[in-house]
C-alpha cells in the first residue's frame, strides 16, 4: 500500500462520516457544522491528490464564504425545537431515499468501478489512463487556462459579482 493510500482511505472514511453527520443531524446548525468538517476533509483529499489550488479554494470558498451564508440563513429562520420535532418519515422521503441509492448505483456502474487483484479499486473511463502533468492543480496552471482560454467568461463573472454587490448595497440602503 502506498503512502498516499495510507492518508487517502482514512480521509475518505472521515469525509463520508461527516457527510452522514450532515444528513443525520437533528439541528440545522449541527448539520451546517458537519458540512464544514466535510469540506475540510474534502480539501485535504484534493491536496493529497496534488491539486493544491483546488484544495485551498475549497476551504476559502466553501468552508468560508458559502458556510457563512448558510449560517446566516439558519439564524434568520430561527427554527424552534417544536418545528424540528415535526420531522416524520413520509412516503416521499422513502421514495427519495430509494431513488438516491439507485442514482449512486448507476453512477458507480457508469464509472466502470472494478477491483483489481489485491483489492485495489480502479475506475476505467474507457479511454485508458493518461499521465497527469506535474503542474496539474497549481495556481499557474489554473491561471494559464483561465486567462488564455476563458477571458470572456472570467470578465463576465466579475461583472456579475459587481452587479450583485451593487444590488446588495441598494437593497440594504433602505435598512441602514
Amino acid at each position: 500500500m502506498t503512502v498516499e493510500a495510507w492518508f487517502f482511505y482514512p480521509l475518505a472514511v472521515l469525509t463520508a462520516a461527516s457527510a452522514l453527520g450532515v444528513v443525520l443531524a437533528r439541528s440545522p446548525l449541527h448539520s451546517a457544522l458537519w458540512l464544514v468538517v466535510a469540506f475540510f476533509f474534502l480539501s485535504a483529499i484534493y491536496i493529497l491528490l496534488g491539486a493544491h489550488f483546488v484544495g485551498i479554494l475549497q476551504i476559502i470558498v466553501y468552508a468560508g464564504a458559502i458556510m457563512v451564508l448558510f449560517l446566516f440563513v439558519i439564524m434568520l429562520l430561527a427554527l424552534s425545537d417544536a418545528d424540528l420535532a415535526k420531522r416524520r418519515v413520509t412516503a416521499g422521503k422513502i421514495v427519495g431515499g430509494i431513488f438516491s441509492l439507485g442514482v449512486i448505483a448507476l453512477a458507480l456502474k457508469a464509472l466502470g468501478l472494478r477491483f483489481e487483484e489485491g483489492g485495489r479499486m480502479v475506475v476505467d473511463l474507457g479511454h485508458g489512463f493518461r499521465h497527469i502533468p506535474a503542474s496539474f492543480g497549481t495556481v499557474a496552471a489554473v491561471a494559464q487556462k483561465l486567462f488564455t482560454e476563458f477571458p470572456l467568461q472570467f470578465e463576465a463573472v466579475s461583472l456579475l459579482l459587481l452587479v450583485a454587490m451593487v444590488g446588495a448595497v441598494v437593497v440594504a440602503k433602505g435598512r441602514i
